[in-house]
């Protein structure tokens, strides 16, 4: 009986060894992949599986995500962008806001915007 628990032991200890180094690869590639080191993608048995047109838009989409990391990481125009995009999108959204409740016109409204987004005023 000895042996038998002994080797249901080994063979125990040698599966749960292997889960567990399965967890650690899965998490280091979860956090490489979240601060950017490596970039999203799928294993490609997983991509061969999916066959319909959802699948495939799903698929263009990530390959589009990874361009546009790469493209942020290594373009400083890309840095840029990401700056000014938001920046700008508040200024309008602001500017649509504030605008429809005072009564103001479009100029009044962006000017209004920027004044008080970039602290002039």
């Amino acid at each position: 009986m000895l042996e038998v628990t002994w080797a249901q032991y080994e063979r125990d200890s040698k599966t749960f060894i292997k889960k567990h180094k399965q967890t650690v690869k899965n998490a280091q590639d979860l956090e490489a992949t979240m601060t950017g080191d490596i970039p999203i993608s799928m294993p490609e048995e997983e991509i061969q599986m999916r066959m319909g047109m959802g699948d495939k838009i799903f698929d263009a989409g990530l390959k589009f995500l990874n361009w546009v990391q790469s493209f942020i990481k290594s373009n400083s125009a890309g840095q840029l962008i990401v700056v000014l995009v938001p920046f700008s999108m508040l200024i309008a959204l602001g500017a649509i806001v504030v605008g429809s409740v005072q009564g103001w016109d479009v100029h009044e409204s962006i000017y209004f915007a920027v004044v008080s987004m970039t602290t002039v005023g």
